[in-house]
């Protein structure tokens, strides 16, 4: 049944009320779960293409760019790869 709230499925995964979600790799980071407790099953490449940025039409022009040279910065200096490697496992 569809909720309204991510964390729901998370709280009914490992309640044991539901058995399988579909979820990113960073999900354990943004989200805060402990993904230790959790396997992963199939990795569903062909509706995955990647991650996005996403902001409103109303965010200014220089702070959508300041966000974007930050991240881009975290992947050139190796941060983001550091972050990324423990949820590869």
């Amino acid at each position: 049944f569809p909720v309204s709230d991510q964390a729901l499925n998370y709280r009914m995964l490992f309640a044991g009320r539901i058995d399988l979600i579909a979820m990113g790799s960073m999900t354990c980071l943004t989200d805060k779960i402990d993904c230790s407790k959790l396997r992963k099953v199939y990795p569903l490449t062909d509706i995955s293409r990647g991650l996005y940025m996403a902001f409103s039409r109303g965010t200014r022009e220089e702070w959508r760019d300041r966000v974007v040279r930050a991240f881009e910065s975290l992947r050139a200096d190796g941060t983001l790869e550091q972050l990324q490697a423990p949820l590869r496992q």
